[in-house]
């Protein structure tokens, strides 16, 4: 995937610099439960594009990319730029899929992420209806959704990134199309100890295709041309290389996923 870049390093390497980017973001949710909380350094770049979004009226769809500590320190962000912010998300999010994970272990992380979003609409994954319309209604009156990136959905977009491709679902695109909402994506990395560098990028254009239809393929390959600088600034930092094949669609067996980044 990475080819010959300068960034380039062994697999194992590689690996290990990834795992050890989740264990530190395991602490920092520890780190959150102790009194007084955590409160790192966070630079925000691109919060222009929020204000002008807000001011079209149509709402914001934040599509939140699946980097090391993003899950905490990018809702930390936006609750910081005083958005109200509710958030999608299914019962495996967090330290473990397991039934014992999912119903005393994972709020561990839930707990907390909840301090800085409005509102949590966690769902099966064979039920997503009432929730999608939930989230449609909070963008009719201006409001703000966020979504991560992943890679299973009912319908998928396979892009070029890097030196080969990434599959990865199109349900943000789509709604973010038919509400009118701005489709902004977000990528976090640590900067230092306690530092860290959220980037709100600029909307994404979703084009028309040849019939007048959306162009869904284009905004994906648009995002994944975007995604690739932060990438290749500290690849270990990128947690979303099982994106390279096409992922189980939600209800179905997975395989070799980490889904705590897929919610």
């Amino acid at each position: 995937m990475l080819g010959g870049t300068p960034t380039a390093s062994s697999a194992y390497a590689l690996a290990a610099k990834n795992w050890a980017n989740r264990y530190e973001e395991r602490f920092h949710y520890l780190r959150a439960w102790r009194p007084g909380g955590w409160t790192p350094s966070i630079g925000i770049e691109g919060a222009g594009h929020v204000s002008a979004a807000l001011e079209r009226g149509h709402g914001i769809v934040f599509w939140g990319g699946n980097f090391a500590f993003n899950n905490l320190v990018a809702k930390m962000a936006m609750h910081r730029l005083g958005l109200e912010v509710t958030g999608f998300s299914v019962p495996v999010h967090g330290i473990s899929p397991t039934r014992f994970g999912i119903r005393y272990l994972n709020r561990l992380y839930r707990d907390i992420e909840n301090r800085y979003l409005h509102e949590r609409l966690m769902v099966a994954a064979t039920h997503f209806s009432g929730a999608l319309q939930r989230m449609r209604d909070r963008l009719k009156a201006n409001g703000v959704v966020y979504f991560a990136v992943g890679g299973r959905g009912r319908r998928t977009a396979t892009v070029k990134f890097l030196e080969g491709n990434i599959t990865l679902a199109t349900g943000p695109v789509a709604m973010a199309h038919r509400t009118g909402a701005a489709l902004l994506p977000l990528h976090t990395l640590r900067a230092g100890p306690g530092r860290f560098q959220v980037t709100i990028g600029p909307p994404i254009e979703i084009p028309q295709d040849k019939e007048g239809k959306p162009d869904y393929q284009a905004a994906v390959q648009a995002y994944a041309d975007a995604l690739t600088p932060f990438v290749l600034r500290d690849p270990g930092q990128w947690l979303g290389w099982n994106l390279m094949e096409k992922r189980t669609p939600w209800g179905g067996k997975q395989r070799g996923a980490n889904p705590s980044h897929e919610t």
